[in-house]
C-alpha cells in the first residue's frame, strides 16, 4: 500500500517539477533582459535586447477569433478531451514601432513572438463542439460558457501599449532617409533571413502551452494514476 503512495508521490512530482523549474528560470531569464536593455536612442548597431511600449506602423491585422486589430497573434484550439491538445494553431506578426520615452525603433517582424497569460493582457477564449472556427460560427456554436464543449479556442494579441523585449540585431536609420523622416532611430531585425527576432513580454504570467512537445506523456500517467 505505502509503494503505491510512494509511486503516486513520484508521478506528482515528475509532473509538477518541470513547470516549477521552468516558472524560475523564466524569471531569471527576465531578469538578465533587465540587466542587458539598452536604451533606443543610445543603441549602437549590432546585437542587443530594447524594451518599449507597442505603437503601430502599419496597417494591422485582425485577429482570427475576435476579429479584434492587432500586430500579431497566436491562436490556437486545444481539444478539452484529450488532455488539452492543440487540434490547429496559428501564429502571425507584422512589423511594429518600439518606444522607450528616449527613442522609437521600427520592429522587423513576421512573428508575432511568446505570450504569457496575464491579467493584464488576457486573451480571447470561447467554447465548441467543432473543431474549426468556420463549423463553430456556422452552427452558431461558439460560447463563453465552457460546460458541455469538447473543444477551447484561445487567442493572443500582440497590442499597441503593450510593454515587450525585443532582442536582435539593430541598424541605424541615418543611412536610409525613409525611416529618419518617421523619426525612427533604428531598425531592429532577426539576426539573419534564417534566424527569427526574439520577443517576450516584459511583465509576469504564466506560459502557455502552445504545443504539442510531450503530449504523449499524459495519457500515459493517466493510466499510471488508474493503476495505482
Amino acid at each position: 500500500m505505502y509503494s503505491n503512495y510512494f509511486i503516486l508521490l513520484f508521478y506528482l512530482i515528475l509532473i509538477v517539477l518541470p513547470p516549477f523549474i521552468y516558472f524560475i528560470y523564466r524569471r531569471a531569464n527576465i531578469r538578465c533582459l533587465s540587466k542587458e536593455t539598452i536604451k533606443i536612442s543610445k543603441a549602437q548597431e549590432g546585437s542587443l535586447i530594447l524594451k518599449g511600449k507597442v505603437e503601430r506602423f502599419e496597417e494591422l491585422l485582425l485577429a482570427p477569433l475576435s476579429q479584434r486589430p492587432c500586430c500579431g497573434y497566436f491562436y490556437a484550439i486545444y481539444d478539452r478531451s484529450n488532455y488539452d491538445k492543440i487540434v490547429y494553431s496559428e501564429t502571425r506578426g507584422i512589423d511594429f514601432i518600439l518606444n522607450d520615452g528616449s527613442g522609437r525603433c521600427l520592429v522587423r517582424s513576421d512573428v508575432a513572438g511568446n505570450f504569457y497569460n496575464s491579467i493584464f493582457w488576457p486573451p480571447i477564449i470561447r467554447s465548441s463542439n467543432y473543431p474549426t472556427l468556420e463549423d463553430a460560427n456556422k452552427h452558431n456554436d461558439l460560447t463563453k460558457k465552457p460546460h458541455g464543449k469538447r473543444y477551447r479556442y484561445m487567442e493572443y494579441r500582440r497590442q499597441e501599449g503593450e510593454t515587450i523585449y525585443v532582442e536582435g540585431s539593430f541598424k541605424s536609420t541615418q543611412k536610409d532617409l525613409n525611416l529618419a523622416l518617421l523619426n525612427l532611430n533604428g531598425v531592429i531585425e532577426g539576426e539573419t533571413k534564417e534566424a527569427s527576432i526574439n520577443i517576450n513580454p516584459a511583465y509576469s504570467g504564466s506560459s502557455i502551452h502552445s504545443s504539442n512537445k510531450g503530449h504523449w506523456l499524459l495519457p500515459i500517467l493517466d493510466i499510471i494514476f488508474h493503476i495505482v
